[in-house]
C-alpha cells in the first residue's frame, strides 16, 4: 500500500493521520487486502453452496405483508411481564 493511496483514503473519510498512523494504516490494510484477496480464491461452486442451504426452503412460501390494528395497549398491558410509560422494561444486559 503506498503513500499516496491511504493519503486519499484519509483524505475521503476526512481523517488527519500522523506519519506513524499511515504507516501502521498501510501495513494493516496491505494485510487485510492480502486476506480479502485469499478468500477470493477460495473453491466456493454450487455443490458447495447446496449443502450450506437448507433444501426445504425452496418451496417455503412468505405470507403476504398485511398491516392491520394492534391490539390496545391495555391488552399489551396486561400480559407485559413489565410494561412503564408506553415501553417494554427489560432487564439490563449489557454491564
Amino acid at each position: 500500500m503506498d503513500r499516496e493511496f491511504i493519503e486519499k483514503i484519509a483524505e475521503l473519510a476526512r481523517l488527519e493521520l500522523s506519519e506513524e498512523e499511515k504507516e501502521t494504516f498501510s501495513g494493516q490494510l496491505t494485510d487485510i487486502l492480502g486476506y480479502v484477496d485469499k478468500l477470493s480464491q477460495a473453491h466456493t461452486d454450487k455443490e458447495l453452496g447446496k449443502h450450506l442451504s437448507h433444501e426445504e426452503s425452496e418451496g417455503l412460501k412468505l405470507r403476504p405483508d398485511i398491516s392491520r390494528r394492534h391490539e390496545s395497549i391495555r391488552d399489551i398491558k396486561r400480559i407485559a411481564p413489565d410494561f412503564k410509560d408506553g415501553y417494554f422494561r427489560v432487564r439490563k444486559v449489557i454491564e
